[in-house]
């Protein structure tokens, strides 16, 4: 038996491996260096770390929500926040993720990521629709047509944005971050476009106008930019390219406070009373994710590209599902009450999502 591991470009005694598996920036280091008939086992190690990422993001969000309850933080800063997460942080990550060595086997797989993430998408609508419809699984939940149309809108489409992106680049890196864009492009397309309908079936012209918030999306306009990066290997000056990715950066922390001043204006035991709530976010946070490790595990992906498409499917429910509700003059303490939950009880399923596809062999 050696004596001795690497881990990077150092040497450390055997007895120290397990002790730094806890500390590895990526799941996969973890393979380095600890094979899974060793005494940490390499399946445990992948859910204590993505557990353990989980639990800091909550650490943030609980600064968040203390930073709202003493006044530090008002509705129109988390609104303006917003803004800027979505519209010049998000931008900015995914232009920092193109930022690859280009091969035509990375592109081709961007293709075939589009793919994979548009068939997600198309079986949580058709499951959506069976388990949550007003005049199918609905009526055992006996769900009106408001709570029927907000929790099919929830188990279709996660918060990919504010808790996918976040994870994955703590999880697996910027490969990972490039592998979700075009799951989050496709988030986009069917949120502005089915999404859209779910909540206003009879509006006229609905179609063009959400092509048209599709197209000027400043994360499509910024996936296009990062794309031609990508194909032309431009290389950006050292000033602008370092503050592309200090303002990447900013991401996880700023989304994470920004849900936690949210989630503090909400009475978490209602949430927790409601059998309604809880029944879509067990459809959302365990069962759809479990379908969708089903589906990932017999691909030819690489498990990075793999683990990337599971996490952003296996996010809570987004918070798309607030804001519909309220741009189309729906009562909103349901689908807040529905969100909140979701998000506090993914603190376990997204860590138990990941064990169980590492147990599958995803």
């Amino acid at each position: 038996m050696p004596l001795h591991f690497f881990m990077g470009d150092k040497v450390y005694p055997v007895w120290e491996r397990d002790y730094r598996a806890l500390f590895c920036k990526k799941v996969y280091d973890i393979y380095d260096f600890c094979p899974e008939n060793s005494l940490c086992g390499g399946r445990f190690l992948v859910f204590l770390i993505s557990a353990q990422q989980v639990v800091i993001m909550f650490c943030i969000m609980l600064v968040g929500m203390i930073c709202r309850k003493i006044g530090f933080l008002r509705s129109d800063s988390e609104k303006d926040l917003t803004n800027i997460l979505c519209f010049v942080i998000s931008p900015c990550l995914i232009v920092n993720s193109f930022r690859q060595e280009f091969s035509m086997q990375r592109l081709a797989l961007f293709g075939e990521l589009f793919v994979v993430s548009a068939v997600i998408f198309l079986f949580n609508i058709a499951a959506s629709q069976l388990l949550l419809g007003e005049k199918t699984g609905g009526r055992l939940l006996h769900l009106n047509g408001t709570q029927s149309t907000v929790m099919r809108f929830g188990s279709v489409y996660t918060n990919c944005g504010f808790i996918g992106f976040p994870l994955v680049q703590s999880l697996v890196g910027d490969i990972g971050v490039f592998y979700a864009v075009p799951f989050n492009i496709t988030f986009n397309i069917f949120v502005w476009s089915h999404g859209v309908s779910l909540f206003s079936r009879s509006e006229k012209g609905r179609t063009l106008a959400a092509v048209r918030k599709i197209l000027t999306n400043p994360n499509i306009i910024a996936t296009a930019i990062g794309f031609t990066l990508f194909l032309t290997q431009f290389s950006l000056p050292f000033v602008p390219a370092r503050a592309l990715e200090l303002i990447s950066s900013m991401n996880t922390p700023l989304s994470m406070l920004v849900i936690g001043a949210n989630l503090a204006g909400y009475s978490i035991r209602k949430d927790l009373a409601d059998r309604k709530a809880w029944a879509g976010a067990l459809i959302r946070n365990f069962l759809l994710p479990g379908v969708a490790i089903l589906m990932l595990a017999g691909g030819l992906l690489p498990q990075e590209a793999r683990l990337t498409m599971l996490i952003m499917s296996a996010c809570p429910v987004a918070g798309f599902t607030v804001l519909f509700s309220n741009l189309f003059g729906v009562d909103n303490r349901f689908p807040t009450r529905y969100m909140c939950l979701s998000t506090i009880l993914s603190i376990l399923s997204v860590p138990a999502v990941i064990f169980a596809a590492q147990a599958v062999g995803l």
